[in-house]
């Protein structure tokens, strides 16, 4: 059978998609790794997103009692508003958080559906090549 495969490149060629199918296979176990870091991110900005808003609420309640208490609440109406600030500042880091964490929730969906396709792909290919293997064996082992 010279100019055909032979038996063992028919072997490699076999082991070749199935060592590509293993990586695949890593690369999505990895993957699934880091969706569920961001899902762990998300529940973190939730729980700073929860301790600006209530830090804001404090800020404004001390506004109110440094108001109520006149001249005597001066210094702690400038701690309330530099508080108040915090809490902003806070609350707008926390928006451009969830703006990237949003962008890449929808990228790795995207990337799923593309891993999930190339396995899909990739296990077709190994199996018609374990297939094709398996038709063809008969042949080499007649032509010994």
């Amino acid at each position: 059978m010279s100019g055909d495969f032979s038996k063992s490149e028919c072997q490699q060629c076999f082991q070749s998609v199935q060592g590509v199918a293993d990586q695949l296979k890593d690369f999505q176990q990895i993957f699934e790794k880091l969706v569920a870091s961001v899902g762990e991110i998300n529940k973190m900005v939730s729980v700073v997103r929860d301790i600006s808003s209530k830090t804001d609420l404090l800020a404004l309640n001390a506004s109110i009692e440094a108001a109520r208490a006149g001249q005597a609440g001066r210094g702690f109406a400038v701690v309330a508003y530099e508080v108040a600030r915090l809490a902003e500042k806070t609350g707008e880091s926390i928006q451009n958080v969830e703006g990237i964490s949003d962008e890449l929730e929808e990228t790795m969906g995207d990337l799923s559906e593309k891993l999930k396709s190339a396995l899909s792909g990739l296990n077709r290919m190994e199996m018609n090549t374990k297939n094709l293997s398996a038709a063809i064996a008969p042949l080499y082992d007649n032509a010994s």
